[in-house]
């Protein structure tokens, strides 16, 4: 499904733009965990240590064991109280999450981008943050800023919980790498896109593989928003990354000036193509289909490629965001 190329020796890492607007809430990085760690074991371990070591000496004091009793409670109050607010902040974080979802499937990017960024502000857990880095990401790459977007996806690919169920890693490995190699591919780094996308074909291989008896006992995806692995699942879970890594291989292919491999993968992927982009994946896949024929003509190649997508009208958001990535710096409103 791959097409034929060079392989780089060694991958091209995204370069992080300092003010990477999607990694920024209110002038304030959110990319980090620091703060919500802080917080998280300063009040969980920090505060009640302290309480309890207070305790310890107002106990030892004649006449003030009062305040050792008072700063005793205090501790328990603030352990307790801890880990209530940490679950709490778990299902709201979900229900945010849940939220950026419904809104980037309505189109409405700018909601989605806010809701995933305040979950990476004060949300701890490494599968949450891999979720709302993803959102984050998804919404960088639908308003055609593919130089962030590869940085967000890098972001979300780093922060994959060690202790992924196998099926659920492998499948996210392979959406994250699909989305590498095609927003790569749009901001005109060929060997990274290659490399990623590499890699990718390396994930759609292990799908559907089992991860052995521990792997089984350790997928808690049925637990829900208590899950680890759930997560990882709600990752745009209608998606194909199959159809996604065939559509980066062909705009690989077509930057890199093979024409006829990008016309070939889009005609043998034809099936996977039906039902496995989104609509302006899809414009974006009939724009290479005309531009390759339209290049293998002008070099007297003929060849009649196989029609996949309907022409789409030129006002239509799926077609301005095709110009985009034929269009490199040109950039989309955030609605």
């Amino acid at each position: 499904m791959a097409p034929h190329g060079n392989t780089p020796s060694a991958p091209a890492v995204p370069v992080a733009d300092a003010q990477n607007r999607y990694f920024r809430r209110g002038g304030r990085l959110v990319r980090g965990r620091l703060l919500p760690s802080a917080l998280l074991f300063g009040s969980l371990l920090g505060a009640p240590t302290v309480l309890v070591v207070l305790a310890g000496l107002f106990g030892a004091i004649d006449g003030l064991e009062i305040l050792a009793v008072l700063c005793a409670a205090l501790a328990a109050l603030c352990f307790f109280g801890s880990v209530v607010a940490a679950w709490a902040l778990i299902f709201v974080t979900t229900s945010k999450l849940d939220k950026a979802d419904f809104a980037l499937f309505q189109g409405n990017r700018g909601l989605a981008m806010e809701n995933a960024q305040w979950v990476l502000a004060w949300m701890f857990r490494s599968d949450k943050r891999m979720r709302a880095f993803y959102m984050l990401a998804l919404v960088a790459e639908q308003n055609g800023d593919f130089a962030e977007a590869a940085a967000v996806f890098t972001a979300a690919q780093a922060s994959t919980p060690l202790m992924a169920a196998s099926r659920h890693e492998t499948r996210a490995r392979a959406l994250i790498t699909g989305h590498l190699a095609l927003c790569l591919a749009a901001a005109g780094d060929l060997a990274g896109a290659r490399f990623q996308l590499q890699r990718c074909h390396a994930a759609l291989a292990d799908i559907g593989k089992g991860g052995g008896f521990f792997s089984f006992l350790n997928d808690d995806a049925h637990f829900g928003a208590a899950g680890l692995n759930s997560s990882l699942a709600l990752l745009e879970p209608r998606r194909d990354p199959r159809a996604l890594a065939a559509l980066a291989g062909a705009l690989l292919a077509f930057r890199e000036g093979n024409h006829y491999a990008a016309l070939d993968l889009v005609t043998r992927e034809g099936s996977t193509f039906a039902y496995g982009l989104a609509p302006q994946e899809r414009a974006l896949l009939a724009r290479i289909e005309r531009e390759s024929s339209l290049r293998m003509q002008a070099q007297d190649v003929h060849r009649t490629p196989a029609r996949i997508a309907e022409p789409v009208a030129p006002d239509d958001p799926s077609e301005a965001w095709a110009d985009a990535v034929f269009e490199p710096g040109r950039r989309m409103v955030v609605r």
